[in-house]
């Protein structure tokens, strides 16, 4: 099946005659055509093989740095949890040092309300 297969892909078709049951007689210019298509196609084959070991090659690269981006966006991504945890430490400290300035100025508020509201009273009355 194949044989038929190249022989009708082939653009070279020899006038053979078979003479005997061992014995193929091929006029010398069909065999010539016949040996110069074979030839191209060997050429065609080496380059396509030539073409697939380029393609390969450059797949395998393309490879390898897609699997260094995502390793290094795997770090990013890492160190960005880092940092956003340092952050979110930081926001909940400065939120506690906010209660105890807020609780501070009440306390300090408090007894200077008092005596302004004592005042206010005393001159009222």
């Amino acid at each position: 099946m194949c044989c038929v297969i190249l022989i009708c892909s082939s653009t070279a078709h020899a006038n053979a005659t078979q003479t005997a049951k061992t014995a193929i007689t091929v006029p010398v210019a069909d065999a010539k055509e016949v040996i110069a298509d074979n030839a191209a196609l060997v050429a065609e084959n080496g380059e396509l093989k030539t073409s697939l070991d380029i393609e390969r090659q450059n797949s395998k690269a393309l490879m390898a740095k897609m699997d260094e981006y995502i390793s290094k966006s795997d770090q990013e991504i890492q160190l960005l949890k880092e940092q956003n945890g340092i952050l979110q430490e930081q926001v909940t400290a400065l939120e506690k040092k906010a209660k105890i300035e807020h609780a501070k100025g009440f306390v300090q508020g408090v007894p200077v309300g008092a005596v302004i509201g004592a005042l206010i009273t005393a001159v009222i009355l």
